[in-house]
């Protein structure tokens, strides 16, 4: 399987590389993340954050809370050194779609990452405290409790004492 095998949808990745980038053109920067997908045979799939006055911070929500940056900035050739910079061994969620593109006066489609998001969902929740949890549990039971039905008793049937 490759690259041309990936279906749209949510996929598990790793890490295999990071690395820092710039156009050419404009020289916007960027960190390029290229994943792995065991699911289709290990073929390699990039995504890009940004690191424009407007994108700077959800990129690095991106980079810190998703892939696990610790904040280290040991590059070679624009290339993360440090094994220990993202957490590579930990699995992400990319979500996949087909994007169209021209070529040559043709309109064409490929895959590419919208978005990087740690697997089961990219929210960040807070667990309660018992004192702040026990109110709204106690209405959760009275809502249980005054949905029972008491069993049904037919009083034509012998009670057996």
């Amino acid at each position: 399987m490759s690259y041309k095998d990936v279906t749209e949808g949510n996929h598990l990745a790793k890490i295999v590389r990071v690395q820092m980038i710039e156009t050419p053109e404009k020289h916007t920067q960027g960190i390029d993340v290229t994943f792995t997908l065991s699911e289709f045979g290990n073929p390699t799939m990039s995504w890009t954050g940004w690191l424009t006055e407007k994108t700077m911070e959800r990129t690095y929500k991106t980079l810190s809370e998703v892939l696990g940056w610790n904040g280290s900035t040991e590059i070679k050739d624009g290339v993360f050194t440090d094994k220990k910079a993202f957490a590579y061994e930990r699995p992400v969620s990319l979500k996949i779609q087909e994007e169209s593109y021209e070529s040559n006066g043709e309109t064409k489609t490929k895959m590419v990452v919208a978005f990087v998001n740690a697997v089961g969902g990219g929210s960040k929740f807070i667990g309660l405290t018992p004192e702040k949890a026990q109110p709204v549990l106690n209405k959760l039971k009275a809502m249980y409790l005054s949905k029972q039905q008491p069993p049904a008793f037919d009083d034509k049937e012998e009670v057996p004492f």
